[in-house]
């Protein structure tokens, strides 16, 4: 939807693969594949939101979140 229609996409997951990868590749449609991004997930396109019950408790890149130092994140992260 994203990288095809050049639209807007919102993924909510638990799972840390499917947000990883969305920050990190893209679906060349030419050649039907998923490539690879330059920047390893410093794409200023894709922001990334963690949420507890108590609301959102991380808001930025994928290289921002595994530099992140807040005890939560690096235990969701292990």
């Amino acid at each position: 939807q994203r990288d095809v229609y050049e639209s807007t996409a919102l993924l909510v997951t638990h799972r840390l693969q499917d947000a990883f990868t969305l920050a990190t590749h893209i679906f060349n449609l030419k050649k039907h594949q998923m490539e690879r991004i330059e920047g390893n997930g410093d794409d200023p396109n894709t922001t990334i939101m963690v949420m507890t019950n108590q609301g959102i408790v991380f808001r930025g890149s994928l290289v921002e979140l595994l530099r992140s130092q807040d005890a939560y994140i690096k235990e969701y992260l292990a």
